[in-house]
């Protein structure tokens, strides 16, 4: 920073300051006289101005709110001796913060900046104004009457600031040097303060361009954030330096700032709240309707032309309102960090720039020195709050994409291990037409199906569900479906498979269940089920009755038994798991047991649909088959 503030000076002390060039121009200032009114006989140097008041210290108080706004300055400036080539005038500081100038010279009209009412041009008060004269207009060696006739805008009325003056006669480009001069000189003290500024709205458009969408709502508001403050403040200081003048009008001016201030207010409220985790709509609301109301009468009583009743009551709402929006902003910090206390560094550094706007409001700014240049405490305050809030952000966006990618790589080992688990294609075994539908509620889901071709001509079929969802869920469906392709190697009964899984689960349960069912098929059409916590299997739409035991990994023993069921060609069974059932619309209305069973004889994909379509909450697995013997198959 040091470092910094040496290279600006240095480049300062290139160009020649102010005072040495100006020394001739704008220095030992004669009486000054001013009057309030407009009367076009006051340019002329005949005129007798004894009876107007007399500038104190160069300074002219402003013209009131209720008058017409016109102020004539009248001064005798000497003319030095020796001066050759074309002459010129200069004038700084003769207008408020906008309006009207004109210049006259011994009576004869120098030049004009902007234009009178009633089909007014008000300008942005220049840093100087530089006319050249006519020949013969200013003799060197004499003394030369310096008349400007001045209309102050309704804004500048109202803010009531003074006028301090200074005029000088001399050479055109002695005055053109001065006046450049002096611009850099501004420009210059202007810069240190705008950097820090310009870094932070580039930090927030490589915030946009980094994270793009995949930015967090917090950190996407904060790039928005640090993008729409820096450039209000960048414009507020160019404006305070008077190096926007020469650029655009008075309406102009107004309408591009409020266009530049409206986005910071916009996005604070929701950047605080988003943060923060606030739910009341209340304070949000009032926050928004503040800064509006700040804006809105900014707005109106800068775009006057003719003074009002309404401008003078509506300024100062105006300003309150963003004493009141800081208020808010303040009480929502400190709600975060006490109350709350989520967020706490961010909502701490937050605070500051409500407190130092506060301070300043209150009459006590503070105000940081590098040397010559000045840090106004808000700039400081947003440059710490800035830096500190999005090195948080960036720091949990990066740790969230880190353990985003780690379980994007675990779910991706798990959806592997589950298609391969949870096969989308089916065996091919004599006797039977399967179809199977699996749509899981999250990434990976828990529901599980398994079709085994048995060593004496039967299958093995196991349909189950572990409780809850994702990942975990997905894991122990492996672990049971691992064990059971052990288990069908042994030629078990369903009921002597369903006790060994159970066993297992018991042994190594982390907390999860497993409702299963288990049926063997014959050759001959032979169904033999045991059912542990499942739903019952439909037989030709309709729901076969089952005794049916605890689920799976709950207690180290379970009464399972074994239901028998003949087959018949042509017979369809229809497995399913509750996320069919469980299905519910917006409305809350389950899918039930009356809509399944009446499209239990569908295929398990037009089931599956089905539910889905209706507002699926859980994991939806369907799988059918339709028995058809070999005599069948031949016909």
């Amino acid at each position: 920073m040091r470092k910094s503030a040496l290279f600006f000076l240095l480049i300062a002390g290139l160009v020649p300051p102010r005072p040495l060039l100006a020394q001739a121009v704008l220095a030992s200032q004669p009486v000054i006289r001013y009057h309030y009114g407009d009367n076009p006989a006051w340019a002329a140097p005949s005129f007798d101005d004894s009876s107007w008041a007399v500038a104190v210290n160069s300074e002219i108080p402003g013209p009131r709110f209720h008058s017409d706004g016109y102020l004539w300055i009248r001064a005798r400036i000497h003319v030095p001796s020796g001066l050759a080539g074309p002459l010129g005038v200069q004038t700084q500081g003769a207008m408020q913060d906008t309006g009207v100038e004109q210049v006259f010279v011994n009576g004869v009209p120098a030049g004009q900046y902007g234009r009178f009412p009633p089909h007014g041009e008000t300008r942005l008060a220049p840093r100087m104004l530089t006319f050249a004269l006519s020949a013969g207009t200013a003799q060197p060696g004499t003394m030369a009457l310096v008349a400007v006739r001045v209309w102050s805008s309704p804004i500048s009325r109202v803010t009531a600031s003074p006028i301090r003056c200074a005029f000088a006669i001399d050479r055109l480009p002695v005055l053109d040097t001065a006046a450049r001069s002096d611009l850099a000189t501004a420009f210059l003290a202007t810069l240190p303060p705008i950097i820090p500024s310009a870094l932070l709205l580039l930090l927030g458009i490589a915030l946009l361009v980094i994270f793009g969408r995949s930015a967090s709502p917090e950190l996407r508001l904060n790039a928005l954030w640090l993008i729409a403050l820096p450039l209000f403040l960048i414009a507020d200081s160019l404006a305070t330096a008077k190096l926007v003048s020469p650029y655009a009008t008075a309406r102009e001016w107004s309408i591009l700032f409020i266009i530049i201030l409206i986005p910071s207010f916009w996005i604070t409220a929701p950047f605080l709240w988003t943060v923060f985790g606030f739910r009341d709509k209340l304070f949000r609301a009032l926050a928004h309707a503040t800064w509006i109301v700040f804006v809105a009468g900014l707005l109106l009583t800068n775009l006057a032309q003719h003074p009002a009743s309404w401008a003078p009551p509506l300024y100062s709402i105006a300003w309150h309102s963003l004493t009141l929006f800081n208020v808010i902003c303040l009480g929502a910090d400190l709600w975060a960090l006490f109350v709350v206390r989520r967020n706490r560094t961010i909502a701490a550094v937050l605070s500051l720039i409500n407190i130092t706007y506060l301070l300043d409001w209150a009459g006590l700014p503070l105000t940081l020195y590098i040397g010559p240049v000045a840090f106004h405490s808000q700039l400081v305050a947003f440059v710490i709050v800035g830096v500190t809030i999005t090195a948080m952000l960036v720091h949990r966006a990066v740790t969230g994409w880190r353990t985003s990618q780690h379980m994007h790589a675990e779910f991706a080992a798990a959806r592997e291990v589950q298609r391969r688990l949870v096969p989308a294609v089916l065996p091919q075994i004599d006797r039977l037409r399967l179809r199977a539908a699996y749509l899981p509620a999250a990434e990976v889901g828990g529901d599980f199906y398994q079709v085994l071709p048995q060593s004496d001509g039967s299958a093995l079929i196991v349909v189950g569900d572990v409780s809850g969802k994702g990942l975990k869920a997905a894991m122990t469906g492996t672990l049971v479906l691992g064990a059971l392709h052990s288990l069908a190697q042994e030629n078990l009964s369903p009921v002597q498979i369903l006790s060994r899984l159970n066993a297992q689960l018991v042994a190594s349960s982390d907390g999860s269940f497993v409702t299963c069912l288990c049926a063997r098929i014959a050759p001959d059409g032979t169904l033999t089920l045991a059912n542990a916590g499942h739903l019952p299997p439909y037989r030709n739409g309709e729901e076969i009755p089952l005794e049916s035991a605890l689920p799976l990994g709950i207690a180290p023993h379970t009464a399972s038994s074994e239901s028998i069921v003949q087959l018949a060609a042509g017979d369809t069974l229809t497995f399913l798991s509750d996320g069919v059932v469980e299905a519910q619309s917006a409305s809350g209305e389950l899918f039930g047991f009356d809509r399944t069973s009446a499209i239990a004889m569908r295929s398990a994909e037009e089931i599956a649909r089905a539910a889905q379509a209706f507002g699926q909450q859980d994991d939806i697995t369907v799988l059918t088959l339709t028995f058809a013997p070999a005599e069948v198959l031949r016909a």
